[in-house]
């Protein structure tokens, strides 16, 4: 059996795990994974087109609770009455006109700005929620390969983080590392027996064991 949980590797009679553990009981939260977008350009009527249909076809995984890109923020807005909620975009802008409008709004969005859009508009990001109940291995391993494809057809270079992520990139090298060090030791008993005993029957026994 194996756990890539980093968390589960760490020490459990130290304060800082007790507390990561206590405050994962007290607030149980969703697995999170985000994706990071940079490129030379994000304003571009292409690249908002292609980061509104990355983010449409994330929220379509069942293993998905809630996206949050740049393309699907909601903004709010003080009235006399209250608030305003509504989305950022109703539809994806092309002309110059409408692309500085939607840069407005979304540098103007306290809840954008820093989290899923930078300052020097050089890096934006989504944010992926996912379900309690699912096993967060089958959306990252599904997700990779959907972004390796989605990678080769724009001009936009895709980051992930998240301990999804993490888990997924270190059962892998746990895997790799197995298979290797396995057969390696295996191959040095051979070794060893073989200079020990000096007779297959003194090889095969031990190794039979």
């Amino acid at each position: 059996h194996m756990d890539p949980d980093v968390t589960n590797a760490l020490p459990q009679d130290i304060p800082a795990k007790r507390l990561y553990d206590k405050m994962g009981d007290i607030f149980p939260s969703k697995e999170f994974v985000f994706v990071g977008i940079t490129g030379d350009s994000l304003f571009t009527p292409q690249n908002i087109g292609t980061i509104a249909a990355l983010t449409d076809s994330i929220d379509a995984y069942p293993e998905v609770y809630n996206v949050i890109s740049p393309t699907n923020i909601s903004l709010i807005e003080g009235t006399e009455d209250g608030m305003v909620v509504r989305d950022i975009l109703k539809d994806l802008p092309e002309t110059p006109e409408e692309i500085r409008q939607y840069r407005q709004d979304l540098f103007h969005s306290d809840l954008a700005l820093g989290n899923i859009i930078s300052k020097d508009e050089q890096a934006a990001g989504i944010m992926i929620f996912l379900k309690n109940t699912v096993d967060p291995d089958d959306f990252v391993s599904a997700f990779i390969m959907s972004l390796e494809r989605m990678d080769q057809q724009s001009d936009l270079d895709y980051l992930l983080a998240g301990k999804p992520v993490v888990n997924h990139y270190v059962s892998l090298g746990m895997q790799r590392d197995m298979a290797v060090f396995f057969g390696g030791g295996l191959a040095v008993i051979f070794v060893l027996l073989l200079i020990a005993f000096r007779s297959i029957r003194g090889i095969i026994l031990p190794l039979t064991v």
